[in-house]
């Protein structure tokens, strides 16, 4: 994680995966609110990259910020023509994957 936030000081401009890695190292850490603003912080990059989207809809979900998931589940959809995204991450922690594929079916968005 700290050469992702070195990559992100020294970068002028550090693209939006940058802050979905970020996301990714903060959920493994069970630090969801920094999770959270990782993923916003990404889409204020670009706002067309769907795994910052994803990432943010499945961390308001579990957190219980329905309105906030909501808003991210359409947002996805619109980026994907109405298609549930085509996203996959590897977790290598099984408890965690399936929290995720489960937040993710709790979002609607598996």
């Amino acid at each position: 994680m700290h050469n992702i936030v070195k990559g992100i000081r020294l970068n002028p401009h550090p693209p939006a995966v940058y802050h979905t890695a970020l996301c990714l190292s903060y959920i493994a850490l069970e630090e969801y609110e920094l999770a959270i603003a990782a993923c916003k912080r990404g889409i204020e990059v670009t706002d067309v990259f769907i795994p910052n989207h994803y990432l943010l809809c499945l961390m308001c979900t579990l957190l219980g910020r329905d309105e906030e998931a909501r808003m991210e589940s359409r947002k996805l959809m619109e980026l994907t023509g109405g298609r549930k995204p085509a996203i996959q991450f590897i977790w290598l922690d099984e408890d965690l994957r399936l929290r995720m594929d489960g937040l993710a079916r709790l979002a609607g968005i598996d």
